[in-house]
């Protein structure tokens, strides 16, 4: 159960953060700056801005949710090195 909570913990903070990093990419180039702009890691999009004359558009990609699986697993995997830790010094303790 508690590596499960940490999963979902770090999903929680890293989809959070890529959020909000990708609002912040997306205003500026909304500022009149950048015409398109596309932000992609080989085939996984993260950010897709076109300027049209109707009006700028703003897509987030799948690699958002990646982005916070990855952060889970990075986080459930440092719970689970810090309890293999805590259990070895206890270990030793006695």
């Amino acid at each position: 159960m508690r590596y499960l909570k940490a999963f979902l913990l770090g999903t929680l903070a890293a989809a959070s953060l890529a959020g909000v990093a990708l609002a912040a990419v997306s205003a500026a180039a909304m500022s009149g700056t950048v015409d398109d702009l596309r932000i992609e890691l080989g085939p996984v999009l993260f950010l897709d801005i076109e300027s049209t004359d109707a009006g700028t558009e703003s897509t987030a990609g799948p690699a958002v949710g990646l982005v916070a699986v990855a952060g889970g697993l990075l986080n459930a995997s440092a719970m689970a090195l810090l309890a293999r830790r805590r259990s070895a010094v206890k270990g030793n303790e006695r």
